[in-house]
């Protein structure tokens, strides 16, 4: 478990990082893995949602972002977070915090709907079971998953499909992958679903970890969600001159 997690800090995704390992029945490592995008993407935390408004680097981003057709177009639903970070007053621009920002999350509001599957990013465990090499895979029968956040229901599917025998997590993952995947079949052949217990030694690994997400920082900034402020929202600016009060570099331009 030390070792996938230390991997998730290669994680690019500004949500939820995740590490696994895949070992043999007596614990050798056979592979690791972590949550990430296809080769030549970029991860999420280095795209930039004003980029892509701008269609600065068409290439860099896919054809379903860069479409600008129809009221529900992924354009469309980018435009507002662009102007957010756009404004002058934004607190994230003044902290020097890119405009990243999550594909799933936005794909979810314009289709109403809350899926996990529509991540640009390959689960953690995923990558693990890809990265086994063809004799690594014979031996991750009857071998052992371990995870930073137990799997969601495809991950869990492909567990069980190479005959893993016990999966080790830490994070709970609210999902039904341990009552309708891992709980079928019989009951000789399910994999034993572990809480981990151990001691983890996280001091090198905290230097790589934020405290937050770095989705959930970037609200924390802001005060609100991005692209969810009230529509006809003045600026601070605006709001304190109706109260009557001056900012200083208006006060300061007047005695000038």
């Amino acid at each position: 478990m030390q070792v996938a997690y230390a991997g998730k800090a290669n994680s690019g995704c500004i949500s939820r990082k995740v590490g696994a390992v895949v070992t043999d029945n007596e614990y050798e490592i056979l592979s690791l893995g972590w949550n990430q995008q296809p080769r030549e993407q970029l991860p999420c935390l280095y795209r930039d949602v004003c980029e892509l408004h701008a269609l600065y680097d068409p290439d860099g981003y896919s054809d379903y972002e860069n479409a600008d057709e129809g009221k529900d177009s992924f354009q469309k639903a980018v435009e507002p977070l662009a102007e957010e970070y756009n404004r002058e007053d934004c607190t994230l621009k003044a902290c020097g915090r890119g405009a990243c920002y999550c594909f799933k999350d936005l794909y979810n509001k314009i289709k109403k709907e809350k899926n996990q599957v529509h991540t640009r990013a390959l689960h953690a465990e995923e990558t693990a079971f890809l990265n086994l090499s063809g004799d690594d895979k014979s031996r991750a029968k009857g071998g052992y998953l371990f995870t930073t956040s137990s799997p969601c229901v495809l991950c869990a599917k492909k567990a069980r499909y190479l005959n893993i025998s016990k999966i080790y997590y830490v994070d709970p993952y609210p999902d039904i992958s341990y009552d309708h995947v891992l709980c079928a079949g019989p009951r000789a052949s399910r994999p034993e679903f572990v809480l981990f217990t151990g001691a983890i030694g996280t001091a090198y690994t905290r230097l790589f970890t934020p405290l937050l997400a770095i989705k959930d920082e970037r609200e924390l900034w802001i005060g609100h969600k991005i692209g969810e402020t009230e529509s006809g929202k003045k600026p601070q600016k605006e709001e304190n001159r109706q109260d009557g009060k001056e900012s200083d570099e208006e006060s300061a331009g007047e005695h000038t």
